[in-house]
């Protein structure tokens, strides 16, 4: 098992949010001849920092539908 700290935690996704915003202030950028290069992993924080408005249909971070529901037990119930 490995134990990261919260602090760490949070460091973590704050310098990520921080790269994200840097490369898409330079896409928009004027002049921007080169696009700036972006790592493999840009897709997941696309999908963890982009704006989300439009998607009001879709449940992020669920594990269940929104006519779904969990029982005490851990049984799914559907609405």
């Amino acid at each position: 098992m490995v134990k990261v700290s919260v602090d760490s935690l949070k460091n973590k996704i704050r310098a990520l949010r921080s790269d994200y915003v840097k490369i898409k202030n330079a896409e928009t950028a004027t002049g921007n001849e080169v696009q700036p290069k972006k790592p493999d992993y840009f897709d997941e924080m696309l999908f963890a920092f982009s704006d989300m408005n439009g998607l009001g249909e879709i449940e992020f971070g669920r594990e269940t539908q929104a006519n779904e529901s969990v029982s005490d037990e851990g049984t799914f119930y559907t609405l």
